[in-house]
């Protein structure tokens, strides 16, 4: 699992970090919440990674 940091102050490159070993759980990506404000409410948006084929990893972030 790994988690990609966006960043929030209009810079063009966000960071990817492991945030578990990727040999005993593969290669993912986790979605973490952004504001907990908004737990148990109803989501206007959805985010997730999506792959723009040809690949084999997600390279985009679909709204």
């Amino acid at each position: 699992v790994g988690r990609f940091t966006i960043p929030l102050d209009g810079s063009l490159i966000g960071k990817l970090e492991d945030a578990l070993d990727p040999n005993e759980h593969g290669r993912a990506m986790d979605m973490c919440s952004f504001n907990t404000a908004y737990l148990g409410k109803k989501y206007r948006y959805a985010y997730s990674c999506g792959g723009h084929r040809p690949c084999y990893f997600p390279n985009t972030l679909t709204k």
